[in-house]
């Protein structure tokens, strides 16, 4: 039910997209291919991450887009809580940092004056090193929502279970598997810094990712096909 309820959500949200950036009718247009996509027939009647994520990485840029060009408690607030369920909803929420960044950089190259509203501070700003200084606290009260909600979902406990064993974890074999990475994310666990079931499942995703058997069009392969994405977008 939850996973409909979802889809439903996120078509409001194409919709409002669209209809900002192309008006009424391309809102309407846009809502329309939602609806008809077999991606979304498919994914929105089965309990999978996959709509989630890509729902939650188009809320994610629009707020984000929408908090740069005016910032305010709301919008600050609404784009945190965007990117936190990204990061709860699917490992492969990294693909989104560079797209935040590509949007810092085009509304400070490009983009029209600035407007801050936060509490009794209000402020028109045109200058560009102004506008990366008030960016900067945008990306610092991001940080601190989205590493607290990220905590929260994990109920602000950092072992996985009461009862932990190491060995059933598979610690050793994602470790020695995940070279540098792991090593790296190795030093999140051994400071606490986020929940052990979130470092786990990171790891685990890389390692699965690595080496994975795929089928198409008769043949066999563990590094996957260049041409599986083109083939399906017109197949479909």
């Amino acid at each position: 039910m939850m996973i409909i309820l979802s889809s439903v959500f996120f078509a409001v949200l194409v919709f409002l997209f669209s209809r900002e950036l192309f008006g009424g009718k391309g809102g309407i247009i846009s809502l329309g291919v939602y609806a008809l996509s077999p991606t979304i027939l498919a994914n929105a009647s089965i309990t999978t991450s996959d709509l989630l994520c890509s729902g939650f990485f188009l809320l994610s840029t629009w707020s984000t887009w929408k908090v740069l060009q005016k910032i305010t408690l709301a919008r600050i607030i609404l784009s945190s809580f965007s990117i936190a369920l990204l990061c709860v909803s699917k490992m492969s929420f990294l693909f989104f940092l560079p797209v935040y960044f590509v949007i810092i950089f085009i509304r400070i190259k490009y983009g029209p004056a600035m407007i801050v509203k936060l509490f009794s501070y209000e402020k028109k700003i045109k200058q560009q090193s102004e506008m990366l200084g008030h960016i900067l606290i945008v990306v610092v009260a991001n940080l601190l929502i989205i590493y607290s909600t990220v905590w929260a979902f994990y109920g602000f406990r950092y072992r996985m279970g009461q009862e932990y064993q190491e060995d059933t974890c598979q610690w050793s074999t994602l470790l020695a598997s995940t070279g540098n990475v792991g090593k790296t994310i190795n030093v999140l666990a051994e400071n606490k810094i986020l929940p052990e079931a979130f470092i786990h499942g990171f790891l685990s995703v890389y390692h699965n990712s690595q080496k994975r058997y795929s089928f198409m069009n008769g043949a066999f392969s563990t590094e996957g096909f260049l041409s599986f994405f083109p083939y399906s977008f017109i197949i479909k």
